[in-house]
């Protein structure tokens, strides 16, 4: 293969790539989980935002956990006003959402977390090797979007088959990715009368 051709198949892989995911964005995420032996779900509303690599920071109305590439916060606020909150420290990052997305980056091809198969004509199935569910506690993760064009900004819905057998949907709503986050949006400061818990 002559190198203008491999200069263009780079360059085509390389657009692909860096189209699928963005460096960072902000979204509306509603969880909606299924335990174990439950009849009724959970509904969670919160916003969602991310940056590359591993950096997260998730609010809802019963906590705020936030985390980067050493550090983890869990922060469950007062049930009473006056009492004192609770924030769990961890020195590493323990959130798989952020995991995951890392991953995708590698776009909907296969790899050594995953396989991908096509699950219809706006889905798709992501079936992790034995390594994977090890590493991230997944089984599988079905990818639905709103168009055929399969673009991330398209992604309206993540499904997700934990290894113990928990289902969660996670759908997408209001994604922003024309967004830019500072590292220390990443680190979290509680609040005073917060008790601190290192795990």
């Amino acid at each position: 293969m002559s190198l203008s051709k491999v200069l263009i198949l780079l360059l085509i892989s390389s657009v692909g790539y860096s189209s699928f995911l963005p460096n960072s964005f902000k979204v509306q995420l509603t969880e909606k989980a299924m335990k174990i032996g439950k009849k009724k779900s959970k509904h969670v509303v919160g916003s969602f935002n991310y940056k590359y690599p591993s950096q997260v920071r998730y609010e809802n109305e019963q906590m705020t956990f936030v985390s980067n590439k050493t550090n983890s916060w869990r922060y469950v606020p007062p049930f009473i006003p006056g009492e004192k909150g609770e924030v769990y420290v961890s020195k590493k990052n323990r959130n798989v959402i952020a995991k995951l997305f890392d991953v995708l980056r590698n776009g909907l091809k296969d790899n050594s977390v995953y396989k991908v198969k096509k699950h219809g004509a706006q889905n798709y199935f992501l079936d992790f090797t034995k390594a994977g569910a090890k590493d991230y506690n997944i089984k599988s993760v079905i990818l639905s979007f709103n168009s055929t064009k399969l673009n991330f900004a398209d992604l309206e819905k993540m499904s997700l088959t934990y290894a113990d057998g928990k289902l969660v949907d996670l759908f997408l709503n209001s994604m922003n990715s024309a967004v830019s986050f500072d590292d220390s949006f990443f680190v979290f400061k509680a609040p005073a009368n917060t008790k601190t818990i290192n795990q």
